[in-house]
């Protein structure tokens, strides 16, 4: 006959097993979306225009002298000492640059009468 701690820990056993498992479950779950994710974002960072270049020279150390073709960059300076707000705004300023909200629009001309 079977008495209560032998019980007590044979269930304790079997659901500390399970908790493992599932816990273990988990981790290997989020921690392939984890590498899923990243790997996707270096595969469309690879696929993202880069400026042409000539490499002049090669110096000791890994180090390329490159001469590239001349491209445009959109910049803005922001007024903001907190990076969150600062890097926000320039976003979207260099955005509607990009997008077509630096050109005038049309107003209705009023004449007073």
């Amino acid at each position: 006959m079977l008495d209560y701690q032998t019980t007590r820990t044979a269930i304790q056993s079997a659901s500390s097993g399970w908790i493992g498992k599932s816990i273990l479950a988990l981790f290997t779950i989020l921690g392939s979306f984890r590498y899923g994710v990243g790997l996707y974002a270096w595969r469309a960072a690879e696929r993202l225009e880069k400026p042409s270049f000539v490499s002049v020279k090669k110096l000791p150390g890994g180090v390329d002298l490159r001469r590239y073709d001349s491209y445009l960059i959109a910049e803005t300076t922001i007024p903001k000492e907190g990076f969150r707000e600062s890097t926000g705004d320039g976003f979207r300023a260099c955005a509607g640059y990009i997008f077509g909200k630096n050109k005038a629009s049309k107003q209705k001309r009023t004449a007073l009468q």
